[in-house]
């Protein structure tokens, strides 16, 4: 309660005080006026015993009167521990074993059961977890971490520098097929003592504490394995991790015979946990198919909350909900395989992304975004506002189709290069607002350009081996970008392989120098400086177009208390506080001040 409301409480309480005192006193005038003085053959006795009756059923009622007109000011709802949180995600649940989980519900999962050595806060930025410390040498080639004392894996055994050097090893080695393998190469890992781990780079990497985000997972039950056995191990069926929650159980919710794969993922609070006992009982996920399937157990109360990608509609939902857009370091953007034609054609490219008003095109999202015109975003160090992609201009790039030989007959018709039509396939992602932005293309650049564009959406389940073998023509799609400018993963030629995430499978000497050069430099002007080839690499390459930064969606009817993310990194960075999360609430009383 600030100073006003406890201001505004005692003066309601003295006046409701001086109302009870006015009515007793009233009621005191009115007993010797109408029974004192009518009832004059009673004795003595038996007036005073009618009259002190009368006037206690009068001050019970002024006592329930003060009550109930004061209790509005003298109890306030409050958050109180217990419960359980059911999320849904739009997905299937495979792995959250941290050293392969990559899906949104994977990510999920596993960040609620294991923790890493630095991990994000509400806005983004990198704090420590398992870390009580992290220090880097003058010549940022080593990392020293000194390790938390007493956190305990969820079988009671104690975390210890052994795990963290089996985890990274583990990622190293190329039997265990890890996703986060690429950022290991080279690394020297070594542990001086129980609770300090060293970590020797082959070169200058600023962005390396990133990759000290990886779930760590214990040395004791996993090291019995040969690499190659781990992601099919048992483990991964029923993990033990040091994070705020327990794994359970995981149900199928669909038969086996149903095409869909539902399912729900229960866990249980960890009151062990390092970061304090959690507030909620247990925590539980849905695994769902689509948005028709948030909507429906929204609408049924099976989910307290749901994870949208896109801006939801619950149009005929006659339940309110609270929607909570929170903004992503990720870009959304429209990647071109350069590696097919007509899209090894850098005019080409250039063609195409002139014909896009990417301005007007997200502005049909219905909801606001920050537009993107680089690799960059402009929070990034090295982003530069006079190195952006080309805008909007039909006539030029009309000029340049007309000079490559895609004509248009008339500007009803689809352009044609000896007998053959001009058509682009999209691929995206189902029932998203990338579907939408795909659409809008669509129309614009028929009607605009003469190039017919068929869609390809495909289920999120889909979409990741889509991703991994570069199985598309254009992709529409988001990006992780994070807090740090290194974008090398996805624009060096040294991943335009499979597997990995040069979606665009581009290839550019300048450009690969300057990423090589611009992770190494700690000083943010030269790495500012560094990162200029790279820009002007990619504007003049058209690789992709940038679209906008796509923010996610939490849609609840429970309120939950303590969820107040700014800006994300990722999706599973919602539960950086999750352990002081709560759901339920109490009235409890406010003692006024005299």
């Amino acid at each position: 309660m600030n100073k006003f409301s406890k201001t505004k409480a005692r003066r309601l309480f003295r006046s409701r005080k001086r109302q009870v005192s006015d009515i007793t006193e009233s009621a005191s005038q009115q007993i010797d006026r109408h029974v004192f003085r009518r009832l004059t053959s009673f004795a003595d006795v038996g007036r005073f015993m009618v009259a002190w009756l009368l006037l206690l059923v009068v001050l019970i009622a002024g006592v329930v009167y003060q009550t109930r007109g004061l209790s509005e000011y003298y109890l306030s709802t409050q958050s109180v521990p217990g419960g359980l949180v059911s999320e849904g995600i739009i997905g299937t649940y495979t792995n959250p074993n941290p050293i392969f989980a990559s899906s949104t519900i994977d990510l999920s999962v596993s960040r609620l059961l294991f923790n890493s050595i630095l991990t994000y806060d509400d806005k983004g930025a990198l704090v420590n977890d398992l870390a009580e410390t992290v220090t880097r040498s003058d010549d940022g080639l080593k990392y020293t971490v000194t390790l938390r004392k007493g956190t305990l894996w969820h079988d009671g055994r104690e975390l210890s520098s052994a795990d963290i050097i089996y985890t990274y090893k583990a990622i190293q080695n190329p039997d265990t097929k890890s996703p986060y393998n690429i950022s290991w190469q080279g690394v020297k890992i070594e542990a001086p003592d129980e609770y300090t781990v060293t970590f020797t780079l082959p070169s200058a990497l600023n962005s390396f504490p990133l990759s000290l985000t990886n779930g760590i997972v214990p040395e004791h039950i996993l090291s019995k394995l040969t690499y190659s056995e781990l992601r099919s191990s048992e483990f991964n069926v029923r993990p033990i991790g040091t994070g705020p929650f327990q794994f359970s159980k995981v149900v199928r919710i669909d038969d086996f015979e149903s095409v869909t794969k539902r399912q729900r993922i229960e866990m249980v609070r960890n009151d062990a946990y390092f970061k304090g006992r959690p507030s909620l009982d247990a925590f539980v996920i849905y695994a769902l198919s689509s948005e028709d399937d948030l909507r429906e157990y929204l609408a049924s109360k099976q989910i307290d909350s749901a994870i949208f990608n896109s801006s939801p509609d619950f149009t005929g939902v006659t339940d309110t909900y609270t929607v909570t857009p929170v903004p992503l370091l990720a870009g959304a953007y429209l990647f071109f395989n350069t590696s097919k034609a007509p899209f090894d054609n850098v005019e080409f490219r250039r063609a195409i992304a002139s014909a896009i008003d990417t301005s007007d095109i997200v502005s049909t999202l219905g909801f606001p975004v920050q537009k993107i015109d680089s690799p960059l975003l402009p929070v990034h160090t090295g982003y530069d506002r006079a190195i952006v992609q080309t805008g909007y201009d039909i006539t030029a790039s009309s000029a340049l189709l007309d000079k490559l030989g895609w004509v248009r007959p008339d500007s009803n018709s689809i352009r044609v290069k000896e007998g053959v039509s001009l058509e682009m396939t999209i691929t995206t992602l189902e029932g998203s607002d990338f579907s939408r932005v795909a659409v809008e293309i669509q129309d614009r650049l028929k009607s605009e350009l003469g190039v017919k564009v068929n869609i390809v959406a495909k289920r999120p389940a889909d979409m990741q081996p889509t991703l991994l073998q570069h199985s598309y023509e254009v992709l529409l799609y988001g990006i992780t970008l994070g807090v740090d400018p290194d974008v090398y993963g996805y624009w060096h030629s040294s991943q335009a392989i499979a597997d990995r995430f040069n979606l665009s499978l581009y290839k550019s000497d300048v450009a690969d120098r300057s990423l090589e050069a611009g992770r190494t430099r700690p000083d943010v002007s030269l790495r500012s400086a560094k990162y200029k080839p790279f820009l002007e690499a990619w504007k003049n390459d058209v690789p992709a177009i940038g679209l906008y930064q796509p923010p996610i969606f939490f849609v609840g009817q429970t309120k939950i208390f303590n969820f107040q993310p700014t800006r994300l990194n990722s999706t599973a960075d919602r539960f950086y506080n999750v352990h002081n999360w709560q759901i339920q609430t109490a009235k409890k009383p406010i003692i006024p001040e005299d």
